[in-house]
């Protein structure tokens, strides 16, 4: 018994040690905890907005020893999945930091959670909730002023906003039909506006933050105390096609300080006050105070949107896609509000300035067209080159070597040496070793590294002199499970902002979620540190992971040095000046399509086409000839040439197809388009699963050059620049169908079919030439027939004689003005369709073209 006393007590030692150990190691997290004070402020007024990239401010106070960590914001995407946004923090003891972290919100779950992470260690907890959410249909209203009065003078405005297609195809995936559509733009019902009341502190530094308004007001405020990131925030959100409204007045001299140089604001030459402003309040239907003061614009008389006696009280102009109003007086001051119509007024001018930005909006806008195409061609993006192809002649003779040695080869020589139990040896052998050369052989066929597709367009702009690249991205993993993808900041990649993001992390759009759930499954992680670091994990084996990226450069050079069209010749002169190898290149003038061919760094070459003996072409029609088929048939030899002129055929039909088939002139401009490709390094630096990842890039660099408009020029407009609108008043049996040459109408019973072109307003034709397509007549059985069996007229209207006359499928006017052309600027033509035997089935036709002439008024 004596032996056994000193075992119980080392077992209670031991037991008392561990107990204390226990004890000690729990202490630590749980004064940490009492150590921590986590603040979590979030959106605007703890609301946020459906569809945009929320700020959360937080603020982290630690009370005891250092910790370097990192902050979560934990954010449901499902009912059982999330996704982590992370950023670094580095706490001393005794200090407080603050910082931001822009985040996602797709769901209707206001929950969130936010954490003060270490290691695998949770130090804190903080669970957020919103006081509501803003759909996505309403227009918000940011206001950043000193005077909270402001607030209560616009609370109760009722806006409409205007968005592109794009986010009306996100708001539409669970939203509902909502909208009517014109053109590329689409306008909601007018609905309540929610205003955010924003100060210095509050006024977003990024377009994450930005991203929540569709309006921005400033009055009565010093925009001189923004900070560069804050003002840059601001042009870039106007240059996307928002809305930025000045109110001068009383506190222009504050409004203006910031904004003045940077958005080349008129010139404010002076003020005065106006005693009775009758016009304005005959258009608004309201009385207005009396002696209302103003600043005196120096505002372009295109730009002028509200006047009053001779006074521009409202002007706008275009800022990229976006629209930027100066208001010479202040309808949110005490002053005009007075009289409880403040609203009204608000309204009107709102309304006012809305309809020259849609007008503007509406204008064709080539650069914009093309970005937006983007989303389009990711797919393209999975497609890698085939530069890895195996040596499928090599691989079949090592085959059939192989064959013929293990099989009669070798089956003679051990029967004549009677060795034939060898062949249990042999054969194995062989099998191992042509392996192996199989292997050896195809060994650089393999892909071993993470692989990056770049598919990018080079938008050379001629006016700012500057260069943007729009790239979609595909990332293919070589490891299963888990993707990290590292890049740096200033590259211009922006996964938070691809639409591909939330494919990733399986994203439930604007559907309710149960509660922020704890245990859910992270499906991603987004590091906001340097570099930036994004996990995804559950990628699949070379499965291609698709992300966007832009970057926009000072200066790249031209390309169109000159350009001019007389009496039908078009002389062109182009100097490559960007330092880039243009590949394939072509130009586009209406329908009028040119081969260069390859033009070199410093090249420089001449063109001079005859555009009225050069046979209009499609775009489809053009390019087929120009690149080859877009497929090959059955039988037929792929040469790797033809496989990438193939892939060339995809982006340019995908990126560029719907704008060459359409007038992206704009405004009555004429635009000689330049495209060509080139495969360059645009220069991402990105790293896949900690290493450089094998790089393609693919580019199609486009920029543009137009004609001289002055006043008092005269210019030509060839064929297929201004395009015919349908008009006709009868119901007729009729379709429109595309095919591989362009829309055609199909008729299926005679009569007159009437088209109009609209003529740029500020020109004075002095001669007109109209050109009617070939028609093409079916019988009973499909089939083309003699033109006899259906009589084809052409009319144009003669305007001064109120009649229909008779031409020629293609005829030529002098002498217009008034006659064939209306006192506003258009042309009627007619083609007159009578069948005239019963086996006549259909007639198909396509619109007509114009080609005008004259002065620039």
């Amino acid at each position: 018994m004596a032996e056994r006393i000193p075992n119980k007590k080392i077992a209670a030692a031991v037991a008392f040690i561990i107990l204390v150990a226990l004890i000690f190691s729990a202490m630590p997290a749980n004064a940490v905890q009492e150590d921590i004070v986590l603040n979590v402020e979030a959106g605007f007024n703890n609301r946020a907005r459906y569809g945009s990239y929320v700020p959360f401010r937080i603020t982290v106070q630690n009370k005891g020893r250092s910790i370097e960590g990192e902050i979560h914001v934990i954010v449901d995407t499902t009912y059982d999945t999330s996704v982590i946004y992370a950023s670094p923090i580095d706490l001393p003891g005794g200090a407080v930091k603050e910082l931001t972290i822009n985040v996602p919100v797709y769901t209707a779950n206001r929950n969130v959670r936010v954490s003060l992470v270490q290691g695998r260690k949770t130090l804190e907890t903080v669970n957020y909730e919103f006081s509501s959410l803003i759909s996505p249909i309403t227009p918000v209203v940011g206001v950043l002023s000193d005077d909270p009065a402001v607030y209560t003078q616009l609370k109760g405005i009722r806006l409409t906003e205007v968005v592109d297609d794009r986010r009306m195809a996100e708001i539409m995936t669970k939203m509902g039909p909502v909208v009517t559509k014109s053109s590329s733009i689409i306008t909601l019902e007018q609905t309540e506006a929610e205003l955010i009341l924003l100060n210095k502190g509050k006024f977003p530094s990024d377009a994450y933050g930005m991203s929540n308004f569709d309006y921005m007001v400033i009055t009565n405020f010093d925009t001189s105390t923004l900070s560069d990131k804050q003002i840059n925030a601001l042009l870039d959100w106007v240059r996307e096609g928002n809305i930025l409204i000045l109110a001068a007045g009383y506190h222009a001299s504050g409004v203006y300080a910031g904004l003045k140089d940077v958005l080349d604001l008129p010139d404010i030459t002076g003020t005065t006050t106006i005693n009775e402003a009758w016009e304005l309040e005959q258009s608004v239907g309201i009385d207005l105070p009396g002696d209302i003061y103003i600043s005196e614009l120096s505002a372009n008389e295109e730009d002028i949107v509200i006047e009053e006696q001779g006074k521009p009280l409202v002007m706008a102009f275009m800022y990229g896609r976006g629209t930027v109003s100066v208001l010479a007086f202040d309808p949110f001051s005490a002053h005009v509000a007075t009289n409880g119509n403040s609203k009204q007024l608000t309204e009107h001018v709102f309304k006012s300035i809305l309809a020259k930005s849609t007008a503007g909006l509406a204008e064709s806008n080539i650069s914009y067209a093309i970005r937006e195409n983007m989303s389009n061609v990711r797919y393209l993006a999975s497609q890698v080159p085939e530069t890895k192809t195996p040596p499928y002649q090599l691989m079949l003779i090592i085959v059939g070597i192989y064959i013929l040695l293990v099989g009669p080869v070798l089956y003679i020589i051990l029967k004549i040496t009677d060795k034939r139990d060898l062949s249990w040896v042999i054969i194995p052998s062989m099998a191992v070793l042509f392996m192996g050369i199989i292997y050896v052989a195809g060994y650089k066929t393999r892909f071993t590294e993470s692989v990056l597709n770049n598919i990018s367009v080079i938008y050379i702009d001629p006016e700012s002199e500057t260069t943007r690249i729009e790239t979609a991205m595909a990332v293919f993993g070589n490891e299963r499970g888990r993707l990290k993808i590292e890049y740096e900041r200033d590259d211009g990649i922006d996964i938070l902002q691809s639409s591909e993001f939330l494919d990733h992390v399986g994203y439930s759009y604007y559907s309710s979620v149960a509660a922020n759930q704890v245990n859910s499954l992270v499906k991603a992680k987004y590091t906001d540190s340097d570099p930036v670091i994004y996990e995804l994990y559950d990628s699949q084996l070379w499965s291609p992971n698709y992300f966007r990226a832009s970057r926009q450069i000072e200066g790249k050079g031209s390309i169109i040095e000159s350009f001019s069209l007389e009496n039908g010749i078009l002389n062109v002169n182009l100097n490559n000046k960007t330092g880039l190898a243009l590949k394939n290149s072509f130009l586009r003038l209406g329908n009028i399509f040119i081969g260069v061919g390859n033009l070199l760094p410093g090249d420089a070459k001449s063109i001079r086409v005859d555009t009225k003996a050069k046979a209009s072409d499609t775009f489809k029609t053009f390019i087929t000839k120009w690149l080859g088929p877009a497929g090959f048939t059955s039988g037929q030899q792929v040469t790797p040439e033809i496989r990438e002129n193939i892939r060339k055929q995809d982006m340019i039909n995908n990126i560029f197809g719907k704008i060459l088939e359409d007038d992206y002139t704009g405004s009555g401009e004429i635009l000689l388009l330049f495209f060509a490709f080139n495969d360059s390094d645009p220069g991402y630096r990105l790293k896949v699963n900690d290493k450089d990842p094998r790089v393609y890039n693919t580019n199609i660099i486009y920029t543009w050059k137009a004609m001289d408009m002055s006043k008092g020029s005269r210019v030509e407009y060839p064929m297929g620049v201004i395009k015919p609108v349908y008009e006709s008043l009868e119901d007729k049996n009729m379709e429109y169908y595309g095919d591989e040459y362009g829309t055609m109408v199909r008729v299926l019973e005679g009569g007159n079919y009437d088209y109009v072109f609209s003529l740029p307003e500020k020109m004075n034709p002095d001669w007109i030439s109209v050109k009617w397509p070939e028609v093409i007549i079916n019988d009973i059985i499909n089939e083309p027939v003699p033109t006899v069996r259906a009589n084809i007229r052409y009319y144009i209207y003669n305007f001064e004689e109120m009649k229909w006359e008779e031409t020629d499928r293609s005829c030529d006017f002098t002498d217009v003005t008034g006659s064939m052309v209306s006192g506003k600027n258009v042309v009627r033509v007619r083609i007159s369709i009578e069948f005239i035997s019963e086996v006549t089935k259909m007639v198909r036709f396509r619109g007509p073209e114009i080609a005008i002439g004259g002065v620039v008024q």
